[in-house]
């Protein structure tokens, strides 16, 4: 079973940055020599004459570009090449039959996000902090997946499991189930036409999602396996 390498992505989305970060500099260089080279002083007789710098106002400005200091505004005009992080302060988010316990009214940045569960449900999905407003991540870099509070029932099957809510996370074949959520939004199951049935939860419980199959099943992290993993 091919497993998400949750490390391997964060490496290659790092490599993404540096290269986009160099290839902006490198443009960023290229234009700085195109201004130099282009920006000069049209004639020395002229921009040499006394008094020349208070008719840069006029058309002496395109003829006399460095006397009129034009040049070094066309140099700060280019956009700057530092590798900013934005980050701040968040909201405390909403969560469905549980609630946001930190002190504060606003989260810090890189602040743990803390949430206790009313009676009867149980927290999953993974430890998220701010980043930003609104904004929480987490390992997997998807700020679409706050932890959520689940009804949990019994382990007892009735029927084909359609209404399974128990906490079975382990497929037939021994494999440990994957994220529903983390899976499907990561883009494993893009070929799947209706891949959005499979959001079930930020959770790898097995469930049976309308009813389809003959128990209830769960995701692999293959898309090839992703209806062959049964419960144990």
């Amino acid at each position: 079973i091919q497993q998400w390498d949750i490390g391997l992505v964060k490496r290659e989305q790092e490599k993404k940055k540096e290269k986009n970060r160099r290839k902006k500099t490198k443009n960023n260089q290229s234009v700085k020599k195109s201004v130099n080279q282009s920006c000069s002083d049209k004639s020395d007789t002229i921009c040499a004459a006394p008094g020349i710098s208070d008719l840069c106002y006029s058309q002496i400005g395109d003829i006399c570009p460095v006397t009129c200091g034009k040049c070094d505004t066309a140099m700060e005009s280019l956009p700057s090449t530092t590798n900013e992080t934005t980050f701040g302060s968040c909201y405390k988010p909403t969560i469905k039959n549980g609630v946001v316990t930190n002190d504060q009214d606003m989260l810090a940045h890189n602040e743990v996000l803390k949430i206790t569960c009313d009676a009867g449900y149980r927290l999953s999905g993974q430890q998220v902090t701010c980043l930003i407003q609104d904004t929480y991540t987490n390992s997997y870099m998807d700020s679409r997946l706050l932890p959520e509070c689940l009804a949990i029932s019994g382990e007892t099957l009735l029927g084909n499991g359609t209404d399974y809510a128990g906490t079975r996370s382990t497929a037939a074949n021994g494999v440990e189930c994957g994220n529903w959520n983390a899976d499907v939004l990561s883009g494993l199951y893009m070929n799947d036409y209706d891949a959005g049935r499979l959001l079930v939860g930020n959770h790898n419980f097995c469930r049976n999602p309308g009813g389809e199959h003959p128990v209830p099943w769960c995701l692999s992290g293959n898309p090839a396996t992703v209806r062959t993993q049964a419960l144990r």
